[in-house]
């Protein structure tokens, strides 16, 4: 026997409105939407006629949401919006609110179809509905007055941020999960922290702030100076004096990093909520992903290298270590770095730093954090009805130029190569181990031994900056000459293959991108009503 479900009158209404827009599908009933008011009520008393059966037998897994298809379809005949949530759940017994706001785009497995969909009016209204939710009355006052209590949360934005933490099903904790102010919250924060990024590029240090080795230590000038006056020891310095590195950080590195790590743990427990899939699938969560890495890293060179000059400071303050440095002994190489090692690292000259010093990888990474801070200001703009369909314009360019890269890439190499094939023989280190005689050129008396070719093509390096920067007109068509060499045959192909570049690279790559890029924006502008909406 089929199980019986006997269903409350309360949802007898419900099953009849769904029936009612069901029944507004059929193409029969469109033809006579005429008079609205009488194909309402003509059409209601069809679907009436169904609540007998529906009474004593109701199939959920049947009636509902049999093609999620044909209720996008439903979504454009829905009266008022309230009605919204009635088409987005076969289950009755759950918060249709809720149910819209976190499982709507779900049921939509087409993105096309999905746009369509929030982009109705009625579906607009459930959203400003749910964004409004609880400030309401406060969206309907002056806009200056809405400017003004919008600067006062964010003064009071700590102090509410403390409370929420330590009393989150509060009433003031409640009102700050709202949507609206939700956004306003995360939107000021990331603000403040632009700010603070910008301040620091002001810091610089002053050099009368800057603490003297010879100053800071006077009681050992005299064996610094020994030291230094050396010159049986094969690893030493050979400065008089020098400015000690800092060993404490700024109080705004110290807020600036607070910060990095609490948005880190944001993006943790977003992680450990929508599992790695879903996480890494929003190009938005890859992209916080790779700032904080970036930001932490720096940080963490930096503060690395500030406890490495504190436990220095520490050392060089012992009697024990001058000792140690006056028995330097002329061929003990491996005691000479150690006493070496301790100079470098409290030097802050960088004239005397190594490539890979962390300094300089920490300031690398932080200028490269500093790009993704204020380019993620664009994810913003979609919250402007203005501003929004230009974000997803630049997202769409974008994806067209990576599209675009691969082709390119395979191109740009092969060009690459060719011609650093071509001119292998004229670097200057390859001639040398077969000429007879040097050949000079008279016509570059700067640098009589080399070619321009060489200087152009003469290794991958060069032949990639030669054929980058001519994609930008900066180049030359001399720069295939290979003077004072008359191979002519050499220099014909070398002309023909730069030539060649140029065309495919410059003449029809690059006006495929344009063209890309402008069917895309097109295709946005085709659909701004659409994109303003979302």
């Amino acid at each position: 026997m089929r199980n019986i479900n006997f269903l409350p009158f309360s949802v007898v209404i419900v099953a009849a409105k769904c029936s009612f827009y069901r029944s507004r599908n059929i193409p029969l009933f469109r033809q006579g939407q005429q008079n609205q008011i009488f194909c309402y009520r003509k059409i209601m008393l069809i679907a009436l006629r169904k609540l007998p059966s529906l009474l004593f037998l109701y199939d959920t897994s049947t009636y509902f949401f049999k093609n999620r298809r044909s209720n996008i379809e439903i979504c454009y005949d829905i009266r008022i919006f309230q009605d919204m949530p009635l088409n987005l759940t076969q289950l009755f017994e759950i918060d249709y609110f809720e149910i819209f706001e976190q499982n709507c785009c779900e049921i939509f497995t087409q993105k096309k179809i999905r746009h369509l969909f929030v982009a109705h009016s009625n579906c607009q209204q459930k959203i400003v509905e749910i964004w409004y939710t609880g400030v309401r009355k406060i969206s309907k006052m002056n806009p200056l007055t809405i400017m003004l209590l919008i600067l006062l949360h964010i003064i009071l934005l700590p102090m509410s941020s403390i409370f929420f933490i330590i009393l989150p099903k509060s009433k003031p904790g409640r009102f700050m999960t709202l949507p609206c102010v939700k956004f306003i919250s995360h939107f000021a924060s990331y603000l403040i922290f632009v700010g603070m990024i910008v301040s620091s590029f002001f810091k610089f240090p002053i050099h009368e702030n800057a603490h003297n080795f010879l100053d800071l230590f006077p009681r050992f000038n005299e064996s610094f100076h020994k030291y230094t006056d050396r010159n049986d020891l094969s690893v030493h310095i050979d400065f008089e004096n020098f400015f000690i590195r800092e060993n404490k950080p700024t109080g705004l590195e110290i807020t600036i990093s607070v910060w990095i790590i609490g948005q880190t743990w944001h993006e943790i427990k977003q992680l450990m909520t929508y599992g790695i899939y879903d996480y890494f699938y929003s190009s938005t969560n890859t992209f916080n992903l790779c700032m904080n890495v970036l930001y932490l890293s720096s940080f963490g060179l930096k503060y690395h290298t500030m406890l490495v000059v504190s436990d220095y400071l520490q050392l060089i303050g012992n009697d024990e270590f001058w000792t140690k440095v006056d028995r330097l002994n002329s061929t003990d190489k491996f005691a000479q770095k150690e006493v070496y090692n301790v100079f470098y690292w409290l030097n802050s000259d960088r004239f005397y730093w190594q490539n890979l010093d962390p300094i300089n990888l920490s300031e690398g990474l932080f200028a490269i954090a500093n790009i993704f801070t204020f380019t993620r200001l664009c994810f913003y703009l979609s919250a402007n009805q203005q501003l929004g369909p230009l974000q997803i314009t630049l997202g769409k360019m974008i994806n067209d130029i990576l599209k675009f890269i691969v082709i390119f890439a395979v191109i740009f190499a092969s060009f690459v190569f060719g011609l650093n094939n071509l001119y292998w023989y004229y670097n200057a280190d390859v001639r040398e181990a077969v000429e007879i005689t040097r050949h000079y050129n008279s016509e570059d008396p700067e640098h009589p031994y080399s070619t321009k070719a060489e200087e152009a093509f003469g290794s991958l390096g060069r032949a990639f900056m030669t054929l980058f920067f001519a994609l930008y007109t900066i180049g030359d068509s001399t720069d295939t000459l290979i003077s004072p060499f008359e191979n002519n045959l050499t220099v014909s192909i070398g002309y023909l293959l730069f030539g060649f570049f140029h065309i495919a690279n410059i003449t029809i790559m690059i006006n495929m991108l344009i063209a890309m890029m402008t069917k895309s924006f097109e295709d946005i502008i085709s659909n701004d009503f659409t994109l303003k909406r979302l």
